[in-house]
């Protein structure tokens, strides 16, 4: 089996401070900073139907809910990654979770029910971490 793969998307600093992390649990880490680019790393095109699974495939993914968005009240990014790979979360098969500052975003991802976290929930940021494999915090 090859090296398991995360894709990590914020527009803060958090994708530096989890990288070395990542990979020191043996994952291959690719950074992205937009969400087209995160659909590029899938294989996808921003054209793409929602139903269209990704032709790369990552086991774990991680982004401001509202990339591109700083702070804005929106969960339309999350929303676009997520609708390519919810079957796959709802499996257990990837793991895929939010993050942002911005209540209704937080609450709009909810509704939506997008895996999300308010960035300061360190309890939420830990579970999620806890669930990939070798990784202690």
């Amino acid at each position: 089996m090859g090296q398991e793969k995360a894709l990590v998307a914020f527009h803060s600093n958090l994708a530096g401070s989890l990288t070395p992390s990542l990979e020191r649990k043996g994952y291959e880490v690719t950074v992205a900073n937009t969400v087209d680019e995160m659909l590029q790393y899938m294989g996808l095109s921003p054209l793409d139907s929602p139903e269209r699974k990704p032709p790369v495939s990552f086991r774990y993914y991680m982004m401001d809910t509202n990339l591109g968005f700083e702070n804005g009240p929106t969960c339309d990014p999350a929303s676009k990654i997520y609708s390519h790979i919810r079957t796959e979360v709802e499996s257990g098969q990837v793991g895929f979770l939010s993050l942002t500052e911005n209540n209704t975003a937080i609450r709009l991802a909810q509704e939506a029910k997008i895996p999300v976290v308010k960035k300061t929930d360190a309890d939420g940021l830990i579970d999620f971490l806890r669930t990939i494999k070798h990784c202690t915090v």
